[in-house]
This record gives structure tokens, C-alpha cells and sequence, in this order.
């Protein structure tokens, strides 16, 4: 009895047929990973302000979270020259923690953009403000400033908002909410801010 190998036309069939599963499948798979980039950063963002307001408030130090071109930074806005240790530069690229300084600023934590997530429309106190203007307060009463913030990607958008009052911190699919003004029926004399 004779044992019979595959024939070069049955080995090119299996190849060809294993060439097109793959020409099919790879344009499908980096939109896939890109879409888990932006899930991953919309969580480790709200982590970022989270962290950040309780750092605040444990501490007993204001911090701010600034917006970079490529990132999301918070960091120390009170007096660090009181600390006696040097401030040099140990990141853990695990959970983005840094202690490197910038224009004399203390690096609490930051959070790198994915490439197709960019910071679109940013609001203080319900008015839109440019990114170098833009600014999240949090102190260690555990209120924080008025401010929201949306990202753009692929034409989807999501916002981080902040109220000062609480210092409550959410993640909201779409734009950012405003609060709108509303009248009472008795008149114009008293005016009361819908907050959603």
C-alpha cells in the first residue's frame, strides 16, 4: 500500500484560499483594534478626572486637568516648592502616573490620545473657550470648576462634563449637555438653571 502526499495543485488550492481569508479579514481588523483604542481611552479619561478630584481631595492640593495637543494632563496647581524631594522624571507607563514637572507644575497623571480621538469643542462655565484656555479645577473641598469636554472620533462624539457645585464627574455619548435658562410662568423676575 502505497501513502499518497497532497498534489502541488491541492497545496496552491489551500494557499490561495488562506490568501484571500486574509485579504478579506485585515481591513476589517484595524478599525476593530482603533475602535478598542477609543473605548480603553474614554474609560482611562474618565479615570484621569476621577483620579485627579480624589487626589485633590486627599492630598489636600488643587490639581487641574489641562488639555495638550496629544493628551490629557493633571496636575499639581498649588505651591509644590514646599516639598523638599527633588522632582525629577519616573513615569510608569502602566497607569500613565508621572511625577515629571512642566513649566514648574508638578505631573500628577496624564493620559495620551489615541491618533484618531481629538478634543473638539471645550466649555467653561457653559461657554466655549479654545484649548489653551481650557481648565478643570478640582479642590480638596472635592468641588471643581464648571467644565465639559468632547472628543471627536470618526464622527462619533463624547464628553466628560464636571459640576462645580458637586465636583460630579460623568461621561455622556454625544455633546456635552448645557444648561439652559428657563422663566417661570410668574414672570421674568426670577430665573432658574435647568441642570440635566
Amino acid at each position: 500500500m502505497r501513502l499518497r502526499g497532497f498534489t502541488l495543485v491541492e497545496t496552491l488550492v489551500v494557499m490561495i484560499a488562506i490568501a484571500l481569508s486574509a485579504v478579506i479579514v485585515a481591513p476589517r481588523i484595524g478599525p476593530f483594534i482603533e475602535s478598542r483604542r477609543v473605548s480603553s481611552f474614554r474609560l482611562d479619561a474618565l479615570t484621569l478626572f476621577r483620579a485627579a478630584r480624589e487626589e485633590a481631595i486627599l492630598s489636600g492640593r488643587a490639581i487641574q486637568v489641562v488639555v495638550s495637543e496629544d493628551a490629557l494632563l493633571a496636575q499639581y496647581i498649588d505651591d509644590a516648592a514646599e516639598s523638599e524631594e527633588p522632582q525629577g522624571l519616573s513615569n510608569d507607563p502602566l497607569n500613565g502616573e508621572s511625577n515629571q514637572t512642566t513649566e514648574g507644575l508638578e505631573i500628577f497623571r496624564s493620559q495620551p490620545f489615541p491618533d484618531s480621538v481629538t478634543a473638539d469643542q471645550l466649555y467653561v462655565d457653559g461657554n466655549p473657550v479654545s484649548l489653551t484656555e481650557w481648565a478643570a479645577d478640582f479642590y480638596s473641598t472635592g468641588q471643581g470648576t464648571d467644565a465639559a469636554i468632547e472628543f471627536e472620533s470618526a464622527g462619533r462624539i463624547f464628553s466628560i462634563t464636571i459640576k462645580e457645585s458637586t465636583g460630579n464627574i460623568d461621561l455622556v455619548d454625544g455633546p456635552a449637555p448645557q444648561d439652559e435658562e428657563q422663566s417661570w410662568e410668574a414672570g421674568e423676575l426670577e430665573t432658574r438653571i435647568q441642570e440635566e
